[in-house]
């Protein structure tokens, strides 16, 4: 969010993982302002709307799960940034996926 410049923001997270995402939301503004020297923006814990339960098996549908994370909305609701596992794990996926082919299937 402050490459965005946005001044408040509303975080999105697991239903189960509600009462550990207000916990850390004081110390994630004080490493903000530590960090940036600037005020961190307001944040609000949406209690209303949750990402996906976590997977309950191995074969679990992917789409309707999420392993992790959150997902920041700009106060407008125009900017959303997802910090999920699932997220992060596809970038990292993306990222590695020419590498991934080279070793599969060589310089062709």
């Amino acid at each position: 969010m402050k490459k965005l410049g946005e001044k408040s923001a509303t975080i999105k997270c697991r239903q189960v993982d509600l009462v550990l995402v207000k916990d850390v939301i004081d110390t994630a503004r004080k490493n903000f302002t530590g960090q940036f020297q600037s005020e961190a923006p307001v944040l609000t814990l949406d209690q209303t709307t949750f990402l996906p339960p976590p997977p309950q098996t191995a074969a679990a549908d992917a789409v309707n799960s999420c392993c992790g994370g959150v997902v920041l909305v700009s106060s407008d609701g125009r900017i959303t940034v997802s910090n999920t596992l699932d997220d992060r794990l596809k970038i990292a996926y993306e990222a590695n996926l020419p590498e991934i082919r080279k070793r599969l299937f060589g310089d062709a």
